[in-house]
């Protein structure tokens, strides 16, 4: 079963070591089915990807999202499990600059 580990902030554009939100996945099979949505605080979607290696960079249509906590929910599927394994990662993660 695999792992998956989400960062609680990061700073994009910076030089640290987390500058966009991407997941942490470990221990994968060779077929994984993800998709992640990201939501403002008002429950606006900002960002969604169906793939692991793509991150958030902290902007929506272009422009740079303000500084706060957004929510974030994740569906993993390993699909050559037998039966497939599904599972869920919902949290917050913090935006700073």
């Amino acid at each position: 079963m695999c792992r998956v580990n989400f960062p609680t902030s990061f700073s994009p554009g910076s030089k640290r070591e987390i500058n966009s939100f991407t997941p942490e996945i470990q221990n994968a099979s060779a077929t994984i089915l993800f998709n992640m949505i990201i939501s403002d605080q008002k429950g606006e979607v900002v960002f969604e990807t169906y793939n692991s290696h793509i991150g958030w960079d902290g902007t929506y249509k272009g422009v740079q999202c303000p500084v706060g906590s957004y929510q974030y929910s994740a569906t993993i599927l390993e699909t050559d499990k037998h039966p497939s394994l599904q599972f869920q990662k919902e949290g917050i993660v913090n935006l700073i600059r």
